[in-house]
């Protein structure tokens, strides 16, 4: 409690000074009520200024350098931890699966360079949905061998690659299902009786698949060192399930293709397949000859050597 001054009193002070302790109690350095209480005590440097309030809960302590300003709020987890420098920024979503993995230097920054000259290399078809077949060849090494099966979905686009070499008796043949699991398409290739054309005798096979797969399409050549043109009697696609007797060519113009002499790569619009956003695209090669009638041990993706004609495994290629 301060202590009441009277005016005359104060101005004795004021011009002739106080002693220490004197009724006036106005001494800075040694009266409780100045330094004590108001300045340096509690009101200021303790509670209010340099205590509680001001350096201590306020400005130092729990809002400025402690919880709110150097922990949980600012450098803790909010900034630096799961959102910024965690999941969201250096994590997952920027540094991860969405920005450097799967979608931005995967499909993007890899199949999107995809050239159709039959030269296939990882660093191009990074993304893809890839398949091997490790089985050493029946039909003669250096001859006749499926090696790799590369697929993606790239835009508007399926892209397929295919790895191996085929004597010019033969026929190298990708079956394409169009939408795993929907009604439509062919599982028993002996059911396909178009045999007028080069490729769409060898499409026309003695296969059989399992009625989760129909195959809707077919891509394949009878010739490697070949680029598809136009209407193309030994290469390209062929849409199958419209009619079975009389296949529907598909341009090379919008269905492009080029085999070198180990490899082919050819693209389709999705809308010529009718693929659904979504859904899962299936498909499998055989290499056979040039009626449909005989086949090889190897298949992409690998199978059962000893029954090639029997489809028992398929590439799922999802579609976006």
């Amino acid at each position: 409690m301060f202590r009441h001054v009277s005016p005359l009193s104060l101005f004795a002070c004021l011009a002739f000074g106080c002693a220490a302790g004197g009724p006036s109690g106005f001494h800075d350095a040694a009266a409780p009520g100045d330094s004590s209480v108001t300045d340096s005590g509690a009101a200021d440097s303790s509670a209010i200024d340099s205590g509680a309030t001001d350096s201590a809960v306020t400005d130092s302590g729990d809002l400025d350098s402690g919880p709110a300003d150097s922990g949980p709020a600012d450098s803790g987890p909010a900034d630096s931890g799961t959102s910024d420098s965690g999941s969201a920024d250096t994590g997952v979503v920027d540094s991860g699966t969405a920005d450097t993995g799967v979608v931005d230097s995967g499909e993007d920054a890899g199949t999107f360079s995809i050239t159709l000259d039959g030269t296939v290399t990882d660093a191009e078809w990074t993304g893809a949905v890839v398949a091997h077949d490790t089985i050493a060849t029946d039909w003669g090494v250096g001859l006749n061998h499926l090696d790799t099966l590369r697929a993606a979905v790239v835009g508007e686009q399926l892209y397929l690659a295919i790895e191996g070499q085929m004597e010019v008796t033969n026929g190298m043949i990708a079956y394409v299902d169009a939408h795993l699991g929907a009604a439509g398409g062919i599982s028993d290739m002996n059911t396909l009786t178009d045999t007028t054309g080069n490729l769409d005798n060898a499409v026309s096979s003695t296969l059989v698949a399992p009625a989760a797969f129909k195959a809707d399409f077919a891509f394949g050549t009878r010739v490697m060192s070949h680029s598809g043109f136009g209407f193309d009697d030994a290469f390209g696609w062929r849409d199958i399930a419209s009619n079975i007797a009389d296949f529907a060519w598909i341009s090379s113009a919008d269905a492009p293709g080029v085999c070198s002499a180990n490899a082919c790569e050819t693209r389709i619009p999705l809308t010529t397949l009718g693929a659904v956003s979504g859904s899962s695209l299936g498909v499998f090669v055989r290499l056979g000859n040039a009626m449909g009638n005989d086949f090889s041990n190897q298949s992409l993706p690998e199978d059962s050597p000893t029954a090639p004609t029997t489809i028992g495994t398929w590439l799922e290629v999802p579609v976006p």
